[in-house]
């Protein structure tokens, strides 16, 4: 206690803030609590008079914010202290009648009150004693409020009364204000737990404390908590209760007070603001997790503040390797050189760097959640241009980037992937080997949004690097390929023809429309152009795209069944297909001769069937007896061998004909299927490989919550939308596609085409319930508002199917 500071000891425990000093002192009180509660203070000064007692002037002037005015004030009130004796006792009188406010009135406390020190019970009995000894004239009330009235020197002057109980009744006068707040704290923390309905509570759980809001006290609080494998979110920290703690040791008076501050520092922030209306531009103890969007000019003003505002918070030591480390205003150094400069280990500053890391996004304004989604969703242009303030702090823009992805909680390399993508230049290929050009922008992206697990931003980028890069034009948001190979070439214009074209006049337009670098020759047919996936021969020397092939993918096995049954019930080994055709009549002459002979050529090997189209001669034999190894099941088993996903040409490679485009075709068939799942851009696996190492029971539970809420059948791309932002995943929508089959039966789903329901559904595929719902005169805004009303799905995936369904309907009637 400094010299010349005389208060009573019953006053030292009375909260500094309750105390109603004179008004030139009450800025400074003020100054003080804001100081008690700043991150930046280094360790807790105390919420009681005796703290500010002994606190010394030298260590209050080294606090952050505290100038001359303040010392001077500081000394002053110190030096006056001793004559506010009468404001003392009329707080301190106050402590036992107050009642509102939160304060408890001390004559409610009952003298077996749990509240109360045990070792106090013995003077409580001998007080009792001395009540019912008709031989003295002593009467106290037995109550809180009797026996803490009661005089020491009173109670010293009776006989029968030693020493031990003279030293209880002053350590309990001396106590009694403390045991008062430990009640009224354990009664907040009963309201607190009372405030929070279901409604709440579900919004609460998403929401999180602001760390720079917090003493080391308050931090050390949360951390035994989660030591304890408790939530820290907000609706579980007000839900929290002393015997919420039971099961646990050592869970001492401290914590209990900590905790009981911040539940009433969030019970004041809920009633003041809407949990629903948090904004990263508006400082809070409370941060929202839900996503909601913020202007990234204004996020960056705001990332600047708390970052520096962090930064001021921790030591000198930690301050330097924060610096050093991030390049933030100062040369990046690596672990050695910040190790030398400190004197002390590597690994102490790899350590230091590690809890720097983890705590800064706890102390930024806006969640790490939000944050990210906000970049991912929003960025069109430059982030060095959307964040011109911060990145001012960093000498390159790896750095920048990095610190971005530290503040995201992201992966390295995350987030600058989204801004300066590595695009594969053929990314986009396949879509022009199936849709006609030119296309919308909007398509395009919707493309690599669901069907790649791309987000906007990353999309966006992609499609600016692909064009930057030649690999397309744009004109009038209108897309088209630039640099396709001249297989994809030959796709690309038979796309425009649904009744086929001679060679020659396929060659003359591919060279002359600007698809493709290379050239087609003219003069001779070179069958490498024309042997691909999409294309079969439709005619002699002509060829169709297989989108306008005249045969039903459930007609296939029939139609190739009885080639097969035909060759062995004639005991031959091979037959000419076309005599084949022609000598027959049945079902398979309902069907183009070309289209028959597309799939023999294509997938006849998975029926017995090989076929030889060499020298004109389309020849067909039969395999050897014995059990057949399909390409699906060859697939499958090439799947499950492999350490990891497989690109499509490494699956080509294993196949007997060697084909991508027999890869490609089985692949596609096998997504829909459910059998394949496309995890990543171009790679594939089965479904329990792929599910094996993801949070399947989250994933599954989101989409569930939907299904139970919602009549109508679910288009899987809205559970890509929904989860991918919730569970800040990047997965396709054959992903989900391919989740919601492998779990179809376990929970009772019904999933048929991409749509997902608990009802039955009645389409056979979106192009059908497009063809009930819709016009091919109709906008794509009008067709997703009608579809919409019978099916859940995102406006994306409505466009671009609206489109395929439309020119479809267009080019065959």
């Amino acid at each position: 206690m400094d010299d010349g500071v005389f208060v009573e000891e019953r006053f030292r425990n009375i909260p500094y803030g309750m105390i109603d000093f004179p008004d030139k002192y009450k800025k400074l009180i003020k100054k003080i609590s804001c100081v008690q509660y700043d991150v930046r203070s280094h360790g807790s000064i105390g919420e009681n008079l005796g703290h500010l007692i002994d606190l010394d002037v030298d260590a209050f002037s080294k606090l952050p914010g505290v100038g001359e005015h303040y010392i001077t004030l500081f000394g002053e009130f110190k030096n006056e202290l001793t004559s506010m004796a009468s404001i003392l006792e009329e707080t301190y009188s106050s402590l036992f009648s107050k009642a509102d406010d939160g304060y408890l009135d001390g004559s409610e406390m009952d003298l077996e009150d749990p509240n109360i020190p045990e070792r106090y019970q013995k003077l409580f009995a001998r007080i009792r004693n001395l009540n019912n000894d008709t031989s003295n004239d002593f009467k106290i009330s037995e109550t809180v409020v009797g026996i803490a009235s009661l005089s020491v020197s009173e109670f010293t002057s009776i006989p029968s009364v030693g020493e031990t109980y003279v030293n209880l009744l002053k350590s309990f006068k001396r106590e009694l204000p403390d045991i008062i707040s430990d009640m009224r704290r354990n009664g907040d923390m009963e309201r607190n737990a009372a405030i929070i309905d279901n409604n709440m509570k579900l919004k609460l759980s998403r929401c999180y404390l602001n760390y720079s809001y917090l003493t080391g006290s308050q931090m050390k609080m949360l951390r035994k908590i989660q030591r304890f494998d408790m939530s820290v979110d907000v609706a579980s920290l007000l839900s929290l209760k002393k015997e919420s703690f039971g099961e646990y040791g050592r869970v001492g008076a401290s914590f209990f007070k900590q905790l009981s501050i911040v539940q009433g520092l969030l019970k004041n922030e809920i009633k003041a603001h809407d949990v629903l209306e948090y904004n990263a531009c508006r400082r809070s103890f409370i941060v929202n997790s839900d996503f909601y969007e913020v202007s990234l000019t204004d996020v960056d003003v705001v990332l600047l503040e708390d970052v520096e505002r962090y930064l001021f918070s921790i030591d000198e030591p930690s301050q330097i390797v924060a610096l050093s480390r991030w390049g933030f205003h100062h040369e990046y150094l690596v672990l050695e050189d910040i190790a030398k400069e400190l004197d002390i280990t590597r690994e102490r500053v790899r350590q230091i760097e590690t809890r720097i890391n983890d705590n800064l996004p706890q102390c930024i304004s806006i969640h790490s959640k939000v944050l990210s989604q906000n970049i991912r969703d929003n960025i069109s242009v430059n982030l060095e241009d959307a964040f011109p303030i911060l990145r001012s702090c960093f000498e390159s823009k790896q750095l920048f980037y990095s610190f971005l992805e530290l503040l995201c909680r992201e992966k390295k390399g995350a987030i600058r992937s989204i801004q300066e993508p590595n695009v594969p230049f053929d990314i986009l290929n396949e879509y022009f080997c199936i849709n006609s050009s030119p296309v919308s922008r909007d398509d395009l992206i919707y493309e690599l949004t669901s069907k790649f697990g791309y987000n906007k931003a990353l999309a966006y980028n992609t499609i600016r690097e692909l064009v930057e890069n030649a690999q397309l034009r744009i004109d009038d948001d209108l897309v088209s390929p630039a640099n396709l190979s001249l297989k994809e070439g030959v796709s690309q214009v038979l796309l425009a023809h649904p009744n086929g074209l001679p060679w020659k006049d396929i060659s003359r337009i591919v060279n002359n429309s600007g698809l493709c670098v290379k050239k087609i020759d003219e003069e001779r047919l070179d069958n490498r152009y024309f042997d691909s996936s999409y294309v079969y021969q439709c005619d002699r020397g002509s060829y169709k795209h297989v989108k306008y092939i005249g045969i039903n993918e459930s007609q296939v096995p029939q139609i190739l069944n009885d080639v097969a049954a035909y060759i062995k019930s004639r005991d031959l080994v091979s037959i000419h297909l076309n005599d084949y055709y022609y000598q027959l009549s049945g079902e398979v002459k309902r069907f183009d001769y070309f289209d028959v002979r597309h799939f023999v050529r294509e997938i006849g090997c998975d029926y017995g069937l090989h076929f030889n189209g060499k020298s004109g001669v389309d020849s067909v034999s039969i395999s050897p007896s014995g059990e057949r190894v399909t390409q699906k099941m060859l697939i499958v088993q090439i799947m499950n061998e492999a350490k990891g996903a497989l690109t499509k040409s490494e699956i080509a490679s294993r196949l007997r004909s060697k084909s991508l485009a027999h890869a490609t075709f089985y692949l596609d068939k096998m997504m829909d299927d459910g059998e394949v799942v496309r995890i990543d851009r171009m790679m594939y696996t089965t479904p329990e490989r792929a599910f094996s190492d993801i949070d399947v029971e989250s994933i599954i539970c989101l989409i569930d919550d939907v299904m139970a809420k919602e009549s109508r059948p679910i288009e899987v791309d809205y559970f890509r939308l929904l989860i991918n932002r919730e569970l800040n995943l990047g997965y396709t929508k054959y992903f989900y596609l391919a989740l919601a089959r492998h779990y179809n039966d376990e929970f009772g789903w019904s999933v048929v085409s991409n749509l997902v329901s608990y009802n039955e559904i009645q389409y056979t595929s979106m192009s059908n319930a497009m063809s009930l719902y819709c016009d091919v005169n109709m906008s794509a805004d009008q067709c997703f508002k009608v579809l919409n009303e019978y099916i859940l799905i995102t406006k994306e995936a409505a466009s671009s199917i609206f489109y395929n369904w439309k020119n479809y309907m267009k080019q065959t009637s």
